[in-house]
């Protein structure tokens, strides 16, 4: 009887179906469970990593005084991740703390419980992230070259002065103070240079009014300017009432400055003059961002003038730790630039041309008309297009030397002749800004935040 209900049992095939029906539906669950599993795991990963990207973002700050792992903890509870509450999240936060740097890198990880990947004997999926951060107070190395033509006059030079004031409290703090050089280099018709420096070069002095150099066409090929090799001392007369061909000592050169209060001084200082020569300006920005300057920076750190610590600035252009930055503000194009015949010059029967005494002279009368009776043939060293090219070649001079170079255009008509000159003097077109307000803070702000940028390594 048993053997009978056996077979029977054996070859019954009722119900068959509904066991398939049942392997299926529990198939069907674990794959679209396993669905619902992969996608919490993922926003789970996103969550860590956004919240490891932040942490080590605000570690890294130089500004930052709280230890480094508490800050990246701290970025992981505002994202409410529990499991750092429960203890169960690994976190591993590496500080790697400089004078001139810090970088933080972190990992972390835990396990999330799953739903549906438990049925087939996976009851956890393991969430991890990793990030890395690193800012550098790189040496920074800055010319700020500015136009100081009569055009600048009134609401223009005053949004000047206020900018500059800006970008100097923006780009020396306490931190970078040691690390930060600024050089204000005002141009006109010509740079002077002022006596101080000049002293430190080899100018051929005939007259102690002021101190330009004159420059031959080929000189705007290099950023160097020897401190050894003769320099041209540029002639000087009164072009009108408090206005001459060589700015006055107002607007002298300062050289490598990290007092916010010298700096502050020489910008407060600055007062308009006659004509544009934007390649005189970058011609002396460069040169002080060159190596070429480093026996002037000598002689300027013995007199007081420049901060012992930046001895050996101007850093090496392949120097990994040094940024050289330039930025040329100009409100026009290039007039031209005119230095007047001996037989102008020399008056009263002088016999030297060159001489104090003729210089005095001019110094006290207006130089005549150029345009008109003999002097219409007075000598014009540089024309607008001679000038145009001066500056074409120092800006390509110094891009290729490293030099980050910014330009702005201020109140200049997109497209004109002005405008086309400096953004190409951009080290790209992102570096060329286009102010058609009155306002130059905005910009200067913008500018000192990409020099001073922080960046996400990893």
């Amino acid at each position: 009887m048993t053997t009978k209900i056996f077979r029977k049992f054996i070859s019954d095939q009722s119900g068959a179906a509904m066991a398939f029906i049942l392997i299926m539906f529990l198939l069907l669950v674990v794959g679209g469970g396993m669905a619902v599993d992969f996608m919490r795991h993922e926003g789970e990963r996103a969550k860590l990593q956004d919240a490891i990207d932040r942490g080590v973002l605000a570690a890294t700050a130089f500004t930052q005084t709280s230890d480094v792992t508490l800050v990246v903890e701290s970025f992981l509870n505002y994202r409410e991740l529990n499991a750092l509450e429960d203890g169960a999240l690994t976190i591993t936060v590496v500080p790697d703390i400089a004078l001139n740097s810090r970088r933080v890198s972190a990992t972390a990880s835990y396990e999330i419980d799953t739903f549906f990947l438990k049925i087939i004997g996976i009851p956890t999926l393991p969430v991890a992230a990793r990030g890395a951060a690193e800012i550098a107070r790189n040496e920074i190395e800055l010319s700020l070259v500015l136009d100081i033509s009569y055009s600048m006059n009134g609401a223009k030079i005053a949004s000047l002065i206020s900018a500059s004031n800006t970008f100097v409290d923006l780009m020396l703090t306490a931190d970078s103070i040691p690390h930060t050089t600024v050089s204000i280099v005002p141009f006109s018709p010509n740079v002077n240079v002022g006596a101080q420096l000049a002293s430190y070069y080899n100018f051929n002095a005939w007259h102690n009014y002021s101190y330009c150099a004159e420059f031959s066409d080929a000189s705007f090929n290099t950023t160097a300017i020897s401190t050894t090799a003769p320099l041209i001392q540029g002639q000087h007369w009164r072009l009108g009432t408090n206005r001459y061909w060589c700015p006055r000592a107002a607007n002298d050169i300062t050289p490598l400055s990290n007092d916010p209060l010298v700096l502050h001084a020489a910008i407060n200082s600055l007062v308009v003059e006659r004509y544009t020569s934007a390649w005189a300006g970058l011609k002396w920005g460069a040169a002080l961002l060159d190596p070429s300057a480093q026996p002037a920076v000598i002689d300027l750190i013995a007199d007081g003038s420049v901060d012992p610590i930046f001895s050996g600035r101007p850093a090496a252009f392949d120097d990994e730790d040094a940024l050289k930055f330039m930025i040329l503000m100009s409100d026009g194009d290039n007039t031209w630039h005119r230095v007047m015949k001996d037989s102008d010059y020399a008056h009263y029967s002088h016999t030297e041309t060159y001489s104090q005494r003729n210089a005095d002279y001019w110094d006290d009368h207006n130089m005549p008309n150029w345009n008109s009776g003999s002097h219409n043939n007075s000598a014009m060293t540089i024309n607008s297009n001679e000038g145009d090219a001066r500056m074409r070649d120092i800006c390509t001079a110094s891009k290729a030397q490293g030099i980050i170079l910014f330009t702005i255009a201020f109140q200049v008509s997109a497209g004109s002749r002005a405008y086309r000159e400096l953004s190409s003097c951009a080290t790209s077109p992102s570096h060329f800004f286009h102010v058609e307000g009155l306002s130059l803070d905005e910009t200067f702000e913008t500018i000192a935040a990409t020099i001073q940028r922080l960046k996400l390594t990893q």
